[in-house]
């Protein structure tokens, strides 16, 4: 029987991708001799999540998904236990306990556990074949499998589904998407924007079954099809599940640190453990539109995250000022960005939508304004201008006397100040 390890440290940070990175650099930008330990549960060193569907369609190399070396750590003076997952917290010792009865004690902790990828418990669903998309690991199972595939069946129609199901189409594999929703994107977009994506996504090779569901998967050992919720069959040898992914915060829970959705966190992004902070994918933090607690699985906010809550545990006091809803992706050279709220397809109460629509040409401008600031946005066909956009939903600036630059393709800060100051005169 070994011995277990005690160790110790002034900061101990669990989770090794975009927060756990983001708090170590944040902690030595205050504290340059602190003790840090990270642990991450996958034994890889940190790697770009969204950049995936690259990595399987094969426009990226290993080495490109990897943003931080092993030099990281050195240089930060950081000790990586790579490989290793906590299994509970004792939030009294300030102690935590790893698989494997080594433990740690820590001045401060950082949960930085972010979310996993949801695989629904549908009859089949055990083949070989049926995969999600969240880790490497998870990328190298499905190119493992490729050369013996021809069909893919993508189960969801949000941005990771809509990502894997490109970048397999563009390698020549015939892939269904089989939506749920009444299209695609609903959590993006509105149903004029999922129009245009779909109608480049189909000319690209991509097929949608939209309003539909999986009922089984089937096969003898290996997927062979799946049967849709009308009775219908779909022949293919392997399944994506791609339904989204949902914050991990059971370590969380086991010590009685409070959560909502995720784990709910203060303005200095500390949870309700004094010594206990969250950031990434597990936090519920403010929402830069309302002030409302919300949970943004999104690489920038993570980062940003992840850096002030390693500054306040640094003995900083840094207010997180929110997260804003943003996402930018191309479909076989058609630009989307969306910001904020604006998937809803007509306005709410005290709400204006803004619109410029040409679904022949695939253009698509929205601009949704609540109480005279800029609240969301969809910009498909040209992006330009989404930083312009984003600052105004941030700094919460009242657009209402500038309303007609707002859908100007040259839309800029600069003829944006210029109106505003010629108003005021």
């Amino acid at each position: 029987m070994s011995l277990s390890e005690k160790m110790r440290c002034d900061y101990l940070i669990i989770g090794n991708s975009a927060a756990g990175v983001g708090a170590v650099e944040g902690i030595r930008s205050l504290d340059k001799e602190g003790s840090i330990i990270v642990v991450g549960s996958e034994g890889v060193p940190p790697y770009s999540r969204c950049l995936l569907t690259h990595y399987i369609g094969g426009k990226i190399d290993l080495k490109r998904l990897i943003y931080r070396p092993q030099k990281f750590y050195e240089v930060n003076k950081v000790r990586l236990l790579s490989g290793r997952t906590a299994k509970c917290v004792n939030g009294d010792a300030n102690r935590v306990q790893l698989v494997g009865d080594d433990e740690i004690t820590y001045r401060k902790m950082l949960l930085a556990t972010g979310s996993s990828a949801v695989k629904y418990d549908l009859p089949g669903s055990e083949l070989k074949g049926v995969h999600v998309l969240r880790t490497l690991e998870d990328a190298e199972g499905i190119m493992a499998e490729l050369p013996t595939t021809k069909r893919v069946v993508v189960l969801g129609g949000g941005l990771v589904g809509i990502n894997v199901a490109k970048a397999l189409c563009a390698i020549g594999f015939k892939v269904h998407v089989v939506v749920s929703s009444p299209y695609i994107l609903s959590q993006n977009t509105d149903v004029q924007g999922a129009a245009i994506i779909e109608d480049q996504l189909k000319e690209h090779g991509v097929t949608f079954l939209v309003s539909s569901d999986v009922r089984e998967i089937h096969g003898e050992g290996r997927v062979r099809g799946v049967r849709l919720a009308d009775g219908s069959d779909l022949a293919c040898e392997m399944v994506i599940f791609a339904k989204g992914v949902r914050p991990n915060v059971e370590l969380a829970r086991s010590c009685g640190i409070k959560t909502r959705h995720g784990v709910e966190v203060n303005e200095y992004l500390c949870t309700s453990a004094p010594n206990v902070y969250c950031a990434g994918d597990a936090a519920e933090a403010a929402n830069i539109i309302d002030g409302e607690p919300a949970v943004h699985a999104i690489w920038p906010a993570a980062v940003e995250q992840g850096r002030i809550a390693g500054m306040n545990m640094a003995g900083g006091k840094v207010p997180y000022a929110g997260s804003l809803a943003m996402n930018t992706v191309d479909f076989f050279g058609l630009p989307m960005a969306t910001l904020g709220k604006s998937t809803t397809t007509a306005p709410v109460k005290g709400e204006e939508f803004m619109i410029t629509y040409d679904r022949r040409k695939r253009i698509y401008r929205k601009v949704v304004i609540s109480q005279g600031r800029v609240i969301g946005v969809i910009l498909i066909g040209t992006v330009e201008g989404a930083g312009v956009y984003s600052g105004l939903m941030c700094t919460r600036v009242d657009v209402s006397k500038v309303r007609e630059l707002l859908l100007r393709k040259d839309f800029d800060f600069g003829k944006l100040t210029d109106a505003m100051l010629a108003k005021e005169r």
